[in-house]
């Protein structure tokens, strides 16, 4: 029973010999088991008219009070009474269904290793259960108040944002005042453990240790405090290891599946009963697809053979960076090769995604903070008296931010797999919301970074760097790597210097969402996402069998189009493309700045005075011959500068190729109208 109930067993067992860690797990064993012995069954509801009677009185009822000041309290307290003594049963009875889905998403999360994902149901868990103690409470007071309306209108007004049926065309009620969370005496303890789980569920530093080095993460001991919280204030709830009467629904026991598995499974299982709800529902036809890039994504996860073999023959040092994770899995030391094929094998309670593909771009990042924390061992370089430094170290840092998003959204992928696979109505949309967050995220910094190097361009023709507008490239990176609200983890040295700056304050999530969703279909699934995350959504009661089938497969549905759209090449170029483009924009000027008896004052006016017309001569030379190829001023972006001449000289250079000059030059070939050819030297150069 013990090994049944530790949680994160993988993570305990390799971290048991940390007094601390024994002694929280040995907390969570105890409540584990006092847990164990509650309900685990779904409650069936029926709804009759008796209570939609009710529901409908007490909907009018409040509209009749609004703005009165005349009411003759006693009565409206008892009319008040009679509707909260009719729906507190069913309150009782009905939140147990989406607590089970919690704990069920939470139970998956833990035996797959998943700390990022736990964290975000963890704290998720710690809301509802705020809800379920401000319940308590005001029934408390019920037997207690006989004149206080305000207080049972309150009453009312939780039961109807959290636990009683929503209505899509009445949100909210008259004069309703929600209740907002932890607020008030005897909710310190949730509250803390919800702020404490915040840097992890957010992209923020602490999410983005865990998720590159979990080895050396506190998150751990932050999540194990955190359910210790979390149950110990849920038995403080009166009602909760009260047996509930028939009729109650069995669950299917969790499943942990190795990736093939879980993979063929989605395909065989899940996609065909998700396409069968659309068809039935008039959202596809029979010839759809349900989820082209998703399977496609899957496919490239999966066909390792081949390119395990060409990384160890091309870069044979690219399993380095996750040596160290390796050998802390492993208990053992070897050479790269077989640490590699051990930790495929070893365990799936890693927490990370283990395809070769993912791997790879796990080990990019890991080197990327690693490369960041030795070349600058005294953290940032100063913009005014080390330029140069300061360009090498913002564009690690880029490329360490846009590595880091990919890999984590790699995590939460597997996350939704694993939830859609589980047909979990809460589990699946609390990961599609976290990895809708991180893309949209990295598009409003991307955006953020472009117009800091515009603004930048527009202050270039004194020939001097424009050091406060190339600040806001390094706030944003600083925001995104640095950024959080309170972390338990151990400062790097750049979080350090950027904390001293005043840089590592966290982003405002909603700015950044609304912003890098706006006009998106994504925006409405974010959204709906942050409804259940937060309760106001898949409640309890709409998870209830008979009548859940069709909510539940609803949901799945929903997080199958966010896993597929997100899958798609272009949501991967919209993620990437402007930071790679800062990068190599900053790449040049830094390549041309650092030449020997470089002037740099004709260089910076070269790349930062904006131009309406590319100069021949001055800008770009050559004929744009195979022999005298077009090519560009020292410092100019090739790629930003090429897709201009293309256009100031009518070339469509959608229709380029890359070709090898008998010279071993490497060259874009376009052709204009006329379909005659003309040349650019590419930045290329042999062997890359």
């Amino acid at each position: 029973m013990r090994n049944e109930l530790t949680l994160f067993p993988f993570w305990v067992s390799k971290f048991g010999k940390d007094p601390e860690i024994i002694t929280l797990s040995d907390q969570v064993l105890e409540l584990r088991y006092r847990r164990s012995k509650g309900n685990h069954k779904l409650p069936d509801i029926q709804l009759g008219s008796d209570f939609w009677q009710t529901f409908d009185l007490y909907i009018g009822m409040r509209r009749a009070e609004e703005g009165r000041n005349n009411l003759p309290v006693g009565r409206a307290y008892e009319a008040h009474l009679i509707c909260m003594n009719i729906f507190t049963p069913i309150a009782h009875r009905t939140f147990w269904s989406r607590w089970l889905y919690l704990e069920r998403a939470l139970e998956l999360a833990s035996l797959n290793g998943d700390l990022l994902f736990s964290a975000i149901v963890l704290r998720t868990m710690a809301e509802d259960v705020w809800a379920l103690l401000e319940l308590s409470r005001f029934e408390e007071a019920l037997s207690r108040t006989s004149q206080d309306l305000d207080k049972i209108r309150k009453h009312g007004d939780l039961l109807f944002s959290r636990f009683l049926p929503p209505l899509k065309d009445f949100p909210d009620l008259p004069g309703s005042s929600l209740p907002h969370p932890f607020e008030g005496h005897g909710y310190e303890v949730l509250r803390s453990a919800f702020q404490s789980l915040n840097d992890y569920v957010h992209p923020n530093y602490g999410s983005h240790l865990l998720a590159l080095f979990p080895e050396n993460s506190r998150a751990l001991s932050v999540l194990l405090r955190a359910l210790i919280a979390i149950y110990g204030k849920f038995f403080e709830v009166p009602w909760v290891e009260e047996p509930l009467e028939e009729p109650l629904t069995e669950l299917p026991p969790v499943q942990v599946r190795p990736w093939e598995e879980e993979t063929a499974y989605l395909q065989e299982t899940i996609l065909p009963e998700i396409q069968q709800h659309r068809l039935q529902r008039g959202l596809a036809s029979s010839h759809d697809d349900p989820a082209p890039n998703l399977k496609a994504w899957i496919k490239r996860s999966l066909e390792t053979q081949e390119e395990v073999e060409i990384a160890w023959n091309v870069t044979p040092d690219w399993f380095e960076p996750l040596r160290s994770l390796a050998e802390f899995v492993l208990g053992w030391t070897d050479h790269d090769q077989r640490l590699y094929e051990a930790l495929i094998e070893a365990t799936q309670g890693l927490g990370v995604a283990l395809p070769f593909l993912d791997l790879l771009i796990f080990a990019g990042a890991r080197r990327l903070a690693l490369e960041l924390e030795q070349l600058f061992p005294a953290g940032r370089p100063s913009p005014d008296r080390e330029p140069l430094d300061w360009f090498k170290f913002c564009i690690k840092a880029i490329e360490l931010m846009l590595t880091t998003t990919q890999h984590k959204m790699n995590i939460m992928l597997w996350a939704l797999v694993r939830e859609l696979n589980d047909r979990n109505p809460v589990g699946s949309m609390l990961a599609m919301r976290s990895i809708i967050e991180h893309y949209a995220v990295a598009i409003w910094l991307g955006r953020r970074l472009d117009k800091a190097w515009k603004e930048a361009s527009r202050h270039g023709s004194a020939g001097k760097l424009p050091i406060n507008d190339f600040l806001r490239i390094e706030e944003a990176i600083a925001q995104f790597l640095a950024g959080t609200k309170g972390t338990s983890e151990a400062m790097t040295a750049w979080k350090e210097e950027w904390k001293q700056l005043g840089l590592d304050k966290a982003f405002n999530l909603r700015s950044a969402s609304e912003k890098g969703l706006a006009g998106d279909v994504l925006g409405f699934l974010y959204n709906f996402g942050s409804s259940v995350i937060h309760g106001r959504r898949a409640r309890g009661i709409e998870l209830c069998p008979p009548t859940d089938k069709q909510y539940r497969i609803a949901n799945l549905s929903r997080a199958l189009l966010t896993a597929d759209l997100l899958c798609d090449m272009k949501s991967y170029l919209d993620i990437t493309v402007p930071g790679s483009v800062v990068i190599g924009r900053m790449e040049s000027l830094h390549r041309a700045l650092s030449k020997e008896h470089a002037d740099w004052k004709k260089v910076i006016r070269t790349v930062l005075v904006p131009k309406e017309k590319l100069r021949k001569g001055v800008d770009y030379f050559g004929k744009g011959t195979l022999d005298d190829p077009f090519t560009f001023a020292n410092g100019l972006y090739y790629y930003d500068m090429f897709t201009r001449l293309c256009r100031q000289v009518g070339l469509d250079n959608e229709k380029r190729q890359l070709i090898q000059a008998p010279d071993g030059r490497f060259l874009d070939e376009v052709p204009d109208a006329m379909g005659i050819n003309w040349y650019f030297l590419t930045p290329m150069s042999k062997g890359e």
